[in-house]
């Protein structure tokens, strides 16, 4: 009887083990600062491919280097040099407020609730200077993209 037990435990361990999902990860960013010509706001658009279907995730946290500036944002899906990545470009700075520079953390949540912790790094230079330069599109010079 108590083999009987065992055994039936520990097929149920096997087959809880083979219905685990597996652990999420991020494979490849991008990550982009930009700068509204209108009012001078920044922001940053990023987007990730991670090992799961774009369609299995439903949100994505995205916090600045000095911890005072989080967005929660729906994960959308967007196709960057063929391949399917997710993210947003909603993650705009109050008027005013310079986009911080460093090691920006990024949260990613799936529908079934796995999370995966990503860091990335954001850096540019000359803001004013790019939207001088540059009336719209990308300027190399100040690594800022103006909208």
């Amino acid at each position: 009887m108590k083999a009987k037990i065992s055994l039936f435990a520990l097929l149920i361990m096997l087959l809880l083990l083979s219905c685990s999902k597996s652990e999420l990860e991020i494979s490849t960013h991008y990550a982009q600062p930009f700068i509204i010509s209108e009012d001078s706001r920044m922001g940053i658009s990023i987007y990730v491919k991670a090992n799961d279907e774009p369609t299995s995730f439903k949100e994505m946290t995205v916090k600045d280097p000095t911890g005072q500036f989080e967005w929660t944002l729906p994960a959308e899906a967007a196709e960057f040099e063929g391949s399917l990545f997710l993210g947003s470009a909603d993650a705009v700075m109050p008027l005013g407020v310079d986009l911080p520079q460093g090691e920006w953390s990024l949260r990613l949540v799936s529908k079934d609730g796995r999370v995966c912790n990503y860091t990335f790094h954001v850096s540019y230079k000359d803001p004013q200077g790019a939207l001088e330069r540059t009336a719209s599109g990308y300027d190399e010079l100040s690594n800022l993209t103006v909208i």
